[in-house]
C-alpha cells in the first residue's frame, strides 16, 4: 500500500512544520510521508525564511 502524502505550503512560519510533523506523528498509525511546499518571500537580500523552512525540513528528514 502507498503512504499516506500530508502536504502543506510553509509561508514565513518555519516553526508550524515542527507542530505539523510532531502531530502526524502521533496520530497517523499507517505509512505517511510529509512534503512541504515553501512559499516564502525571497528577496534579494534576505532569503532568511527560505531558509529557515529548508533547515526545518532538513532536520526531521521531510521532502522540500
Amino acid at each position: 500500500m502507498k503512504p499516506v502524502r500530508v502536504i502543506t505550503i510553509a509561508f514565513n512560519r518555519p516553526e508550524f512544520i515542527k507542530y505539523q510533523y510532531l502531530s502526524i506523528k502521533k496520530h497517523l498509525k499507517c505509512s505517511w510521508e510529509f512534503i512541504v511546499f515553501s512559499d516564502a518571500i525571497v528577496e534579494k537580500h534576505n532569503i532568511g525564511k527560505s531558509l529557515e523552512i529548508r533547515e526545518t525540513c532538513a532536520k526531521f528528514g521531510l521532502k522540500y
